[in-house]
């Protein structure tokens, strides 16, 4: 299978790649050599014109709450401009589409509840608006195609999010700073290459379908980051801190726990999965 992957380069997309890329013939495009910040319609037509891939899946991003607020422009360039030219290029183009949405798209559930399909979703924050922007545009122009929502990711290859950067002190012994007010479901990043690998080796694939992936479960933020450190034995102290400490302006999801209504599309907990990424 010819397969056309946007943001091979990040944690996501990196997964994905060595998870498939030993049966499919892969053409790879990160922010930097597909020059996003001037990507238009024209050029990404040529590109594919060219390539005429089977499957294009897209990973590129523009993230970061407070960094969308700042680069309003560029942001909506590629969380929604871009998904858009991939949906209205389906036109002319026969491809399947893979694109990665955000929880980010909905607002904080209340406490014990999970956010499923059925949710309607209602983004707090300008990043959140243009990556609800990017779905609705693919439901509007897409032909075929597989919205995945994805909350936070953890795991693989590529090490350099947010969440990394809190493993990689607690493995050296530094001292970390945690916010004690978020509830999620954090989600190895391996978990959702294997569900790609499934999709795309159905003989009929999914069309023009929304989801939600995450391990299942959810749990407080500082206690995953405790059981974490424990795991690993680290003597890391670990202070605690309120949502504010982190973030002002209030434009971040806090309790986002998600879940799926699709049983193909389940995992396995966040407990088995992270004890199986500290083995």
């Amino acid at each position: 299978m010819k397969i056309l992957l946007f943001g091979y380069t990040g944690k996501l997309g990196n997964a994905i790649y060595f998870r498939l890329k030993k049966k499919n013939k892969f053409f790879l495009y990160n922010s930097k050599n597909l020059n996003i910040a001037k990507i238009n319609k024209i050029k990404l037509s040529k590109i594919i014109e060219k390539l005429n891939p089977e499957v294009v899946i897209n990973c590129i991003a523009f993230q970061g709450i407070e960094k969308s607020n700042k680069k309003r422009t560029l942001c909506l360039k590629v969380n929604s401009l871009f998904p858009k030219y991939l949906a209205q290029l389906q036109n002319k183009n026969f491809f399947y589409l893979i694109h990665f949405s955000s929880e980010t798209i909905f607002s904080d559930s209340k406490k014990g509840k999970f956010i499923d399909e059925k949710v309607s979703p209602r983004p707090k924050s300008y990043y959140g608006y243009t990556k609800l922007y990017g779905e609705n545009s693919i439901k509007k122009f897409g032909k075929n195609y597989l919205i995945i929502r994805l909350p936070l990711l953890y795991g693989g290859k590529n090490r350099n999010q947010p969440l990394d950067k809190i493993f990689k002190k607690l493995i050296k012994n530094q001292d970390v700073y945690i916010n004690d007010d978020l509830y999620t479901t954090p989600t190895n990043v391996s978990d959702v290459a294997k569900i790609i690998s499934k999709v795309l080796n159905k003989k009929k694939l999914q069309s023009k379908k929304v989801v939600n992936i995450s391990n299942s479960g959810y749990v407080k933020f500082s206690h995953f980051i405790k059981d974490y450190a424990k795991k690993l034995k680290s003597e890391s102290t670990i202070y605690l801190k309120n949502s504010k400490y982190f973030h002002k302006n209030n434009l971040r999801n806090w309790h986002t726990p998600m879940t799926t209504n699709y049983k193909e599309f389940k995992l396995r907990s966040w407990k088995k999965s992270l004890t199986e990424h500290l083995s």
